[in-house]
């Protein structure tokens, strides 16, 4: 989310705590101005090479998950 950074950066900042401007999200550090959006189409590649390695790693025979989990039945 675009935002989700602002909020925690914004609400640290009204409590008085000692924070500092997120580095380059802001446009020129100001947080007056609407943050940059162009981690989007990395976060997701990330998230998906993520979910291949888990996808390809998961066994599809009941029997070995449970060798591997015994706790799963």
């Amino acid at each position: 989310d675009r935002r989700t950074l602002e909020e925690e950066y914004l609400r640290d900042k009204k409590k008085g705590l000692p924070i500092a401007v997120p580095k380059n999200y802001y446009p020129d550090d100001n947080d007056t101005k609407t943050p940059y959006f162009t981690w989007c189409s990395y976060a997701h590649l990330f998230y998906h090479n993520w979910l291949n390695i888990v996808y390809q790693e998961t066994p599809y025979d009941l029997q070995a998950i449970a060798k591997v989990h015994p706790c799963a039945h």
